[in-house]
C-alpha cells in the first residue's frame, strides 16, 4: 500500500514537474516570436536573421524556400502586423519543436483584413541562444468575411445578367460566343490568358481556343509562354520551317495549330518570357561568341560554369553560390555592350541582340537564386523579358502571353502589376476560376510529398468567390470586368478582396488551395469553369 502510494505521489510529482517545464518553455519561445513579430513590425531584417539559422529553411512541398527571405517579405506588405502565439514546444536537450499560431493583420483603405496560419518549426539551441531552423506550415484560416445568403443574391443575380455563356471549350468551333471577349479585348497590344492551376485540362482548352480567336480575328502573332526563352527555339523553328523536327513533348496540338496557320500564309512566333535557367541561354551566348570572338568565348564558358551548376539544384529557391555566379555572368554582358558596335558588324543586329538577351537572361536565372534578390526578383525579371519582347524583338506586333494567375495579374509585385504600370489599358488580363475538382502537380498530404499526378482539392467554401460565381449558374462563361458598373451590387462585390482556388505547382491534397484578392483589381476579364480536371500529358 505504501509503495503504491509513494507511486502516485511520484507521478503526481512529475506530472507537476512535466507541466511547469512544458510552460516554461512555450515561455521562452513566446518571448522569441513576439521578438520576430517586433522585428517584422520595425522591418528590421537583421533582427529576423539572428533569430533563423544559417540555411534555415521553410518547407513548401518538394522545394525549399529560404526562411529569411520568407519572413523578411512580410517587412515589405504595406500595413502589415502579426502577433504569434506558441500553442506547444516540446523540448529535448539541444532541439525544440514548436506548433505557433500566427495572427496577420493587413489594413490599407481603412479596411482591415486577418488571416491565420499554423506552422511546425523546429528550433536548435547555439550555445545560449534559440535560432530557428525550419519551418512546414500545417493549416491556416481565413479571416475574410464570405459573402452571406442575402447579400449574394443581388450580385449573382446581375452576375448571370451579364456573364457571357460560352458554348465550348473545343477549338475548332464557331467563334461566335467568343464575341463578347473580342469586343472586351479591343485595341490591346499584349493580352494575357491567365490560370488559376497549371495543371487544370479545361484552362488548357480554353486558352488554346482564345489564341486561335485572338490570331484569326484580331491579328495577334506572337505566342509567349511561361518558359525558359532560349528553350523556346525549337518549338519556335518547329512552327515556322519545313521539316524541322517535331519537338518530343510539351503543348504538341497548339504548335501542330500554329505550324499550319503559318503554312497557310501566317507568321506567327512561338516564344517564351521566362528565365528559370541559364543552361540554354548560356549555350546560345557562347555558340555567338565563338563564331565572332572566340576569346570572349572562352571567358564566358568559364564565367557560366557557376550558373550552369546551379541549374542543377531544383530544391532549394535560394542558394549560397548564387551571387558569385550572377556577378560572372554579368562581366560577360557588360562586353556585349562595350562591344556592340564591332560585334553587330560582324554578325548583324538581330544577332547580337538576341545574344545578348540571352547573356541578361544566364545574368537573371543566377540573381533568381540570391537570397537579398527576394521572391518577386523573377516577376520583375519576366517583365523586363516581356518589354523586350514588345520593344525589340517585335516591335508593333500583338503578342499573347500565357502563365498563371499568379503572375499576370496586376498586382503590384507581381509581373502583371509590372506590365500594367508600363501598357496601361494596352495590356488586358484574362483570369481564370473554378469551383472544385482535380488538378495535377506535385501532391503533398501532411507532411508527405506525393510527387506528381492529378490529385484532388476541396472545394471551395460557401461564401467564397469561386462559390458566388458557381451561383450564377453557368459552369462556363466570360465577365468583361471592365464594362462592369462600379456602382452596382457586383461592381462593389468585385472590388472587394474574396477567397478563390488557387495552385501552383504544389496541390495540398483535399485541402483548400485559395488565396485572397479582389477580381476588379487583378483583372480585365475573367473566365469561370466550374470543374477542374487533371491536364492530361501531351506528347
Amino acid at each position: 500500500m505504501k509503495t503504491r502510494i509513494v507511486g502516485i505521489v511520484a507521478a503526481a510529482l512529475w506530472m507537476c514537474a512535466h507541466a511547469q517545464a512544458q510552460s516554461d518553455a512555450r515561455a521562452t519561445f513566446q518571448e522569441l516570436y513576439s521578438r520576430i513579430d517586433a522585428a517584422v513590425a520595425a522591418k528590421d531584417q537583421p533582427a529576423i536573421d539572428r533569430l533563423m539559422g544559417d540555411g534555415a529553411v521553410v518547407h513548401l512541398g518538394p522545394f525549399n524556400l529560404s526562411l529569411r527571405v520568407a519572413i523578411g517579405s512580410e517587412t515589405k506588405v504595406a500595413g502589415l502586423s502579426r502577433r504569434s502565439k506558441v500553442k506547444t514546444a516540446q523540448v529535448e536537450e539541444k532541439r525544440a519543436v514548436v506548433t505557433v499560431d500566427v495572427i496577420y493583420t493587413v489594413e490599407s483603405g481603412g479596411g482591415k483584413k486577418e488571416n491565420r496560419t499554423t506552422s511546425r518549426d523546429t528550433w536548435e539551441r547555439t550555445g545560449s541562444a534559440w535560432v530557428c531552423r525550419e519551418s512546414e506550415r500545417t493549416g491556416g484560416e481565413s479571416k475574410i468575411r464570405p459573402t452571406g445568403m442575402e447579400e449574394a443574391k443581388p450580385v449573382v443575380a446581375e452576375l448571370k445578367a451579364r456573364a457571357v455563356k460560352l458554348a465550348t471549350l473545343e477549338s475548332g468551333a464557331s467563334s461566335d460566343d467568343l464575341e463578347a471577349f473580342g469586343k472586351a479585348v479591343g485595341d490591346a497590344r499584349i493580352v494575357a490568358l491567365g490560370e488559376a492551376t497549371h495543371g487544370t485540362w479545361e484552362f488548357y482548352q480554353l486558352k488554346r481556343r482564345l489564341i486561335e480567336y485572338l490570331v484569326r480575328r484580331k491579328g495577334f502573332t506572337v505566342v509567349a509562354f511561361e518558359h525558359n526563352w532560349p528553350d523556346t527555339d525549337e518549338a519556335d523553328r518547329y512552327v515556322k520551317t519545313e521539316g524541322a523536327p517535331r519537338p518530343k513533348d510539351g503543348m504538341l496540338d497548339v504548335m501542330e495549330w500554329m505550324r499550319a496557320e503559318n503554312r497557310a500564309g501566317r507568321k506567327l512566333t512561338w516564344t517564351g518570357f521566362d528565365m528559370q535557367g541559364a543552361g540554354a541561354a548560356a549555350d546560345l551566348a557562347v555558340a555567338f561568341l565563338k563564331r565572332i570572338a572566340p576569346e570572349a568565348a572562352a571567358a564566358a564558358e568559364t564565367a557560366y560554369s557557376a550558373a550552369r551548376k546551379i541549374d542543377g539544384d531544383h530544391t532549394n529557391i535560394f542558394l549560397p553560390g548564387a551571387s558569385e555566379a550572377a556577378k560572372g555572368a554579368e562581366r560577360i554582358l557588360a562586353e556585349f555592350d562595350r562591344h556592340k558596335s564591332e560585334w553587330t558588324a560582324k554578325s548583324s543586329a538581330a544577332e547580337w541582340r538576341n545574344a545578348r538577351h540571352a547573356a541578361a537572361t544566364v545574368v537573371a536565372a543566377a540573381a533568381m537564386r540570391v537570397e537579398a534578390n527576394g521572391l518577386k526578383y523573377r516577376d520583375r525579371m519576366m517583365a523586363k523579358n516581356v518589354e523586350w519582347l514588345a520593344d525589340e524583338a517585335f516591335p508593333g506586333e500583338k503578342i499573347i502571353l500565357w502563365a498563371h494567375n499568379g503572375h499576370l495579374w496586376s498586382n503590384a509585385e507581381d509581373m502583371g502589376g509590372w506590365l500594367r504600370e508600363r501598357f496601361g489599358s494596352a495590356y488586358y488580363v484574362v483570369g481564370t476560376a473554378f469551383r472544385g475538382g482535380q488538378v495535377s502537380g506535385y501532391g503533398v498530404e501532411g507532411n508527405q510529398n506525393k510527387d506528381k499526378g492529378s490529385w484532388p482539392v476541396a472545394p471551395a467554401p460557401e461564401g467564397s468567390g469561386d462559390a458566388i460565381l458557381s451561383a450564377a449558374g453557368l459552369p462556363l462563361f466570360f465577365l468583361d470586368l471592365r464594362s462592369v458598373p462600379q456602382d452596382g451590387a457586383l461592381g462593389a462585390w468585385l472590388a472587394a478582396e474574396h477567397r478563390f482556388n488557387h495552385v501552383g505547382g504544389v496541390v495540398m491534397i483535399g485541402k483548400e488551395n485559395m488565396v485572397e484578392t479582389s477580381l476588379r483589381v487583378s483583372y480585365d476579364g475573367l473566365v469561370f469553369v466550374e470543374e477542374s480536371h487533371g491536364a492530361k500529358p501531351q506528347g
